[in-house]
């Protein structure tokens, strides 16, 4: 299992005149998962009453700068963005289990292109597979 950190998410978003979508660059590199849960957790407990709010602990852990830190997740609705960090240093994290995409990532991505869930679905695999191919 491993997680790809997004540095600079909530960039900018650019509109071209041909319809396209075009954001600032941004960075992102793999690094190792690994499960811990929490006591609550385990005992399948939620963190809050009703399992809303921003910065909901999960049950992931990522080692970043020779540290594991705990991956949080704000959660308002029906799906939520997972990230390590505080206020603006957040870095936001995709989790992939199996070649599963966690649905944080997927929202994300029909938020900010404006497009279905199958859709943003196709784009995740295709971006995936690019990154793959780079030596």
């Amino acid at each position: 299992m491993h997680a790809t950190l997004l540095h600079g998410h909530g960039s900018p978003v650019e509109f071209l005149p041909d319809g396209g979508i075009r954001t600032a660059p941004r960075s992102s590199e793999t690094v190792p998962v690994k499960l811990a849960p929490l006591w609550w957790q385990e005992k399948g407990l939620s963190y809050t009453v009703t399992g809303y709010g921003p910065r909901i602990p999960t049950r992931y852990m990522v080692k970043w700068c020779g540290r594991w830190r705990r991956v949080y997740c704000a959660v308002y609705g029906n799906s939520g963005s997972t990230y390590i960090g505080r206020g603006e240093s957040r870095i936001f994290v995709d989790i992939e289990q199996g070649g599963m995409i966690m649905r944080a990532e997927v929202t994300r991505i029909m938020a900010l292109l404006g497009i279905t869930e199958l859709q943003a679905i196709r784009h995740i695999k295709a971006r995936d597979e690019l990154r793959r191919r780079r030596p």
